[in-house]
């Protein structure tokens, strides 16, 4: 595995029919309140990623995609990245655009290379319960070493 991608924790679906939250709402969730002061608010057309978190530096714009981790990763996630960035530096903040893709679906070797060659981070999310804290620290990890 490259070091632009991780695997983090273990993450499982969700069920609405138990009151829980879905997965991509509970990672939202966890990274509102483990970055709450470092989170951008931004009202840009046609810029919508999960969630921007802006330190020091460094700005991590980052694009939550999860679904039926048996499946392939939608064909559209480089281009949605690509933009998400381009988007990113329009903010006006100072520092480096670090785009970070959290998914739990599987990502094959050409679709990596694609994403890293545009300098897209990868945290890949598996299993069947959710470790907050660890996806947190590697978010962290991520935007220190950018």
């Amino acid at each position: 595995m490259s070091n632009n991608s991780s695997q983090v924790g273990t993450i499982g679906r969700e069920s609405h029919r138990t009151g829980t939250l879905r997965l991509h709402e509970r990672i939202g969730q966890d990274l509102k309140e483990r970055f709450g002061g470092q989170i951008v608010e931004h009202k840009l057309p046609n810029f919508s990623p999960d969630c921007v978190i802006h330190n020091d530096d460094r700005i991590a714009v980052i694009d939550i995609s999860t679904g039926d981790p048996t499946l392939p990763l939608p064909a559209s996630a480089n281009t949605r990245m690509l933009n998400l960035k381009d988007g990113a530096a329009k903010l006006g903040l100072p520092g480096v655009v670090v785009p970070v893709l959290v998914t739990n679906y599987l990502i094959d070797d050409a679709d990596r290379q694609e994403l890293e060659s545009g300098g897209i981070k990868i945290v890949r999310v598996l299993g069947p319960s959710y470790n907050s804290k660890a996806l947190s620290d590697q978010l962290e990890g991520i935007i220190a070493r950018a």
